[in-house]
């Protein structure tokens, strides 16, 4: 079983071609505060509009921030990542057998 102490990223990029990451406030910031400005980034909510929160904009089936070198995926903004980017593949309470995102 993976934990937060053993895992060790294969650096696949699944998990960044497969989710929608849904921004906090504190996200958004974090993220501007490298020179990026919100609207190149975030989009709203899709599944959440009335709320006025933001999701991460997606390009070609993938995150924006996403990007290949010597077959291994990167996160540009990796050490100011989301929030949600940052736990996982431990987003939810439940032991992992691999970090492969779930799609059914």
């Amino acid at each position: 079983m993976l934990t937060p102490k053993n895992f060790i990223c294969k650096k696949c990029g699944k998990c960044c071609l497969t989710y929608t990451v849904k921004l906090s406030d504190e996200d958004i910031k974090r993220i501007e505060k490298l020179g990026y400005e919100k609207e190149s980034f975030a989009e709203p909510d899709n599944f959440d509009m009335e709320s006025g929160k933001h999701a991460l904009k997606m390009k070609d089936n993938r995150c924006i921030f996403l990007t290949k070198r010597n077959n291994k995926y990167l996160c540009k903004i990796y050490m100011n990542r989301p929030k949600i980017c940052r736990k996982y593949p431990f987003n939810e309470f439940k032991e992992i057998k691999n970090c492969e995102p779930d799609i059914r």
